[in-house]
């Protein structure tokens, strides 16, 4: 258990490929990734760096005054170190995610992890911190797809997607990019990829992110990638038609004339000026 590796499978929002890779580094023998847990763990290691604080300072005094006088001491602040804290962080996220979803542990060779669309830089510091050898994938692509793609969610929810979960959508693509976009201490831990290699150039950039996971590439299942699924089923294989990229563009006009997000964009590469173009019909 020392020699923990996980995998992260991180995005920057919604609908940037990481069900995708999620599906595709399953296919092998060896890995299980679990899905999103709506960013919950992220306050779970915020609460342990708290606690740990704690046990260094108020904790660590009463801890002190124990030892040398018992229970004729003061008690009240008394709490287990941060080694134990620590630890116990640890065998919480090994409980929880190195296992399969009947409940069975994962053989002690698997590579386990997770995706999630809600973490930036800051969380993987954490991440770290509990298991040092973890290795990252961090997938984004180009906002106006994005948008598109949450257009379609907007005409077809019944509601339950609306326009104010698009825009948060978009301001965590820019945050979480912009998280990364500074974090130079990360790029032995992170790798960065985007929609459009993993679909475009699928062979490139599944090499490149198995060698980056010391994962073999020739135990992938290609065939996974060649389905498309949007979510669960029935709904998640149906033909969808998309709106016009340059619509999109207009459509939402308001949330893409943000400067940072345009800044961000054009240091991903990504031109939020798109002309005219035909609605698209995926899968």
């Amino acid at each position: 258990m020392v020699g923990d590796r996980p995998i992260l499978i991180l995005a920057t929002g919604q609908r940037c490929g990481s069900t995708l890779l999620q599906r595709a580094l399953s296919t092998h023998p060896g890995v299980f990734i679990w899905g999103e847990h709506a960013g919950q763990l992220e306050p779970m290691l915020v609460a342990a760096d708290a606690f740990a604080a704690w046990s260094n300072n108020q904790a660590a005094r009463a801890n002190e005054e124990f030892e040398a006088a018992g229970t004729s001491g003061f008690m009240a602040n008394l709490a287990p170190p941060e080694s134990v804290v620590r630890e116990q962080i640890r065998e919480m996220i090994r409980g929880l995610f190195r296992r399969r979803p009947d409940g069975a542990p994962l053989p002690e060779s698997f590579r386990w992890g997770f995706k999630e669309v809600r973490y930036g830089a800051e969380f993987v510091r954490r991440f770290l911190g509990c298991f040092p050898a973890t290795r990252i994938v961090c997938l984004t692509r180009d906002p106006v797809a994005v948008l598109r793609s949450l257009n379609w969610w907007e005409r077809t929810s019944g509601g339950v997607w609306g326009r104010e979960r698009t825009a948060n959508t978009l301001r965590s693509w820019r945050d979480i990019n912009s998280s990364f976009l500074n974090a130079t201490d990360l790029a032995e831990a992170v790798l960065h990829a985007r929609y459009e290699d993993l679909t475009g150039a699928r062979e490139a950039t599944l090499s490149r992110i198995c060698a980056f996971l010391d994962v073999d590439p020739a135990k992938l299942e290609r065939a996974v990638l060649d389905v498309v699924v949007h979510a669960p089923a029935p709904w998640g294989r149906q033909r969808r038609r998309l709106a016009p990229l340059a619509a999109v563009a207009d459509a939402y006009r308001d949330l893409l004339d943000d400067p940072e997000l345009r800044q961000i964009a054009a240091r991903l590469g990504y031109s939020l000026e798109v002309n005219g173009e035909h609605a698209q019909v995926s899968q």
